[in-house]
């Protein structure tokens, strides 16, 4: 069990991961990237840089390591993994604003005839509650997917996410900018059926975080009231601590609702 626990780490930890995700995110981002050693790079901001997007890079640029040895041999180096501020402030710009979170893909299937729009969206479960509660382990991490036509028809089930990937092509920025005013209206009504749709998704969601918070608290609850009975050591304000935890994540679960965090849009051709 260690062992597979310690290997599970380091392929958390692998560099290749790390480096490869931020690689694409300072692309994106306008984050100028020069070599300059083994394990190491040097990050200045380009002319498309996006200041808001990016935390802690100074203006004359940073050195940093991929690499968790080398940085313990170089203080000078920032060690770039998946809890430094950098990455984490990329990964929060890009869940909390709008960037990256509409695109336009083309797709060649005989089965559907040219001009067909589809729209691919990802919904994620919101719940704003203190992080204290810790609902995320009964809320689900992995989004909701829908794919719908112009008819509100859904097709998620044809044309799996990986699949649809494979698909896919990419449209030039001038070409997405001359369709996307034509087909504006059509977007508008994909996107209220694929709101239509997530609806009934919401409350299973629910019903089954709240099933599995009952089963982390009640029996805790239920051990302590038993052991106080015995043991007076346990006093009334560590119970009322569960029960109030409890009660404010139950609280919380039922106000949690579904949010349109990405949308897809697919013409074929």
């Amino acid at each position: 069990m260690a062992e597979d626990l310690i290997a599970a780490i380091e392929e958390e930890e692998s560099e290749e991961q790390v480096r490869d995700y931020m690689m694409e995110a300072f692309d994106i981002l306008g984050v100028d990237v020069e070599d300059h050693a083994e394990h190491s790079d040097i990050l200045r901001p380009g002319e498309q840089y996006r200041a808001g997007h990016v935390a802690e890079l100074p203006e004359d640029g940073m050195t940093v390591t991929w690499d968790r040895r080398n940085a313990l041999e170089r203080e000078d180096l920032a060690f770039m993994s998946w809890e430094h501020p950098m990455v984490t402030g990329v990964m929060d710009s890009v869940t909390s604003s709008g960037l990256g979170k509409a695109a336009l893909a083309s797709l060649s299937v005989k089965a559907l005839p040219p001009g067909t729009l589809l729209m691919e969206a990802l919904f994620t479960v919101h719940c704003p509650a203190p992080d204290a509660l810790q609902l995320t382990r009964y809320l689900p991490v992995s989004p909701l997917r829908l794919l719908v036509d112009v008819n509100g028809k859904e097709l998620s089930g044809a044309l799996p996410h990986n699949r649809l990937n494979e698909m896919c092509s990419n449209i030039r920025r001038r070409t997405a900018q001359a369709i996307v005013p034509q087909i504006r209206p059509q977007v508008e009504t994909m996107v209220d059926h694929v709101e239509r749709l997530s609806e009934p998704h919401l409350e299973p969601l629910k019903a089954r975080a709240l099933e599995q918070l009952a089963a982390s608290f009640e029996p805790e609850i239920r051990r302590l009231e038993a052991l106080q009975k015995v043991n007076p050591a346990i006093r009334e304000e560590e119970i009322d601590f569960f029960r109030n935890q409890f009660e404010a994540a139950r609280d919380a679960i039922g106000h949690a609702s579904l949010a349109l965090e990405g949308i897809r849009v697919i013409v074929t051709s």
